[in-house]
């Protein structure tokens, strides 16, 4: 194994080095700040050290993420293989018209009761006496409480769902009180924001978020849908190049679509970058990997965004974070306006921080992922479906 340290002002400009010298397949043992120590050290600057290693032998190994992602890519273009026969098969039957269905306007899908639910609530004898009824509809509010905090809706925000069960004497079913709720769910999650094009110019969209929550997978399903299903023209930018099997697992997903990439490891690189893709509908930007706790990291790509003033931005959540690190995360990424994706929701049974973040900060919706296939597992964010899962409905 070749191990090389690479020392630069800048941590991006040590790591460009230890790209350009061993190329996209090294891996970054580590990165640290040093400080000169000595009698001359009030003259010297202190300078990032990056640790890199080629390793020789390796073709012959195969590390978990590199053979996963080879899987991923396999999928996909099998994938692309299958959307090429069923487009050759559509247009041998284009001469047939056939009319798009159309959904009935005014007609709201309802949640029906699940079987946990309803053996929740006691058969409480019917009777005429008021104090029956009365303790059946508080029954049957408990145990939509409980439903909601089952699914990780913050106590406060379970409550104010609630005050709409309360305003009267008026009896209702479990099923009644539950489409109460529901439509409250529906309405406090109705502002969805998805990818759009703009008239005549090219749109840069920025993916920001945490490590690890899927930006770049989530980048490589948006550019499947919009290139192969609603034939716009995409491009690609990524500034992740802190990791730099990111970088390269991109552009695999560019050459399969075959559409341009670029990587940029200055943020003043990123205007040039969009300019060169002015002919293009949408320019899809892949930032690195941002811990709410970092904050000269956050720093950076506040100024990389800065760079750019018509802009669309997604922050990208995993469901499976705790509740309570994705609202710091939210909160540590107020510099700019964005949209939220969510990702990981079948990792997860619990949907209800969708609901938290969505009531406290207000910020708008846009995509949930189901899973790892490109492009199949994403999908606009449908209110009526979460509202569903939150409250535990047959069709969830």
């Amino acid at each position: 194994m070749k191990i090389m340290k690479y020392r630069a002002e800048t941590e991006r400009e040590a790591m460009l080095q230890a790209k350009e010298e061993l190329g996209s397949e090294a891996l970054i043992l580590s990165i640290k700040s040093v400080k000169p120590k000595g009698i001359w050290s009030f003259f010297r600057k202190a300078y990032v050290e990056v640790t890199a290693a080629l390793d020789d032998d390796r073709k012959e190994i195969v590390s978990p993420e590199q053979a996963k992602a080879e899987r991923e890519l396999a999928e996909f273009k099998s994938f692309i293989s299958k959307l090429s026969d069923k487009q050759r098969q559509a247009e041998e039957k284009s001469s047939i018209a056939v009319p798009e269905p159309v959904r009935q306007v005014g007609i709201e899908p309802t949640v029906s009761a699940p079987s946990a639910v309803l053996t929740a609530v006691p058969q409480i004898e019917k009777k005429p006496d008021s104090e029956d009824k009365s303790s059946q509809s508080s029954i049957i509010r408990q145990v939509i409480y409980e439903q909601l905090l089952d699914n990780e809706v913050e106590e406060n925000l379970a409550n104010q769902l609630l005050a709409a069960l309360l305003t009267s004497d008026q009896t209702f079913s479990l099923e009644e009180g539950l489409n109460t709720i529901y439509r409250q769910i529906v309405k406090e999650l109705s502002e969805i924001h998805p990818v759009t094009l703009s008239s005549g110019k090219a749109k840069p969209i920025f993916f920001v978020g945490s490590t690890g929550v899927g930006k770049t997978t989530t980048i490589a399903k948006l550019a499947s849908l919009f290139t192969l299903e609603k034939k716009c023209k995409v491009a690609l930018i990524t500034a992740d190049t802190y990791r730099i099997a990111a970088v390269e697992q991109l552009r695999t997903y560019a050459n399969i679509l075959d559409i341009p990439i670029r990587v940029i490891y200055k943020e003043e690189e990123i205007v040039g970058c969009i300019e060169e893709f002015a002919d293009r509908d949408l320019i899809f930007i892949d930032t690195a990997g941002r811990s709410y706790q970092d904050t000269k990291h956050l720093g950076e790509l506040k100024e990389l965004l800065n760079q750019v003033d018509d802009k669309q931005v997604y922050l990208v959540l995993s469901l499976s974070t705790k509740n309570s690190d994705l609202q710091k995360t939210v909160n540590a990424y107020d510099f700019t306006d964005f949209s939220l994706i969510f990702t990981k929701l079948d990792e997860t049974l619990a949907y209800g921080s969708i609901l938290n973040l969505r009531h406290k900060t207000g910020k708008p919706l846009a995509y949930i992922t189901t899973g790892q296939n490109v492009p199949e597992d994403i999908a606009e964010l449908d209110p009526y479906e979460i509202a569903n899962k939150i409250l535990g409905g047959v069709n969830s």
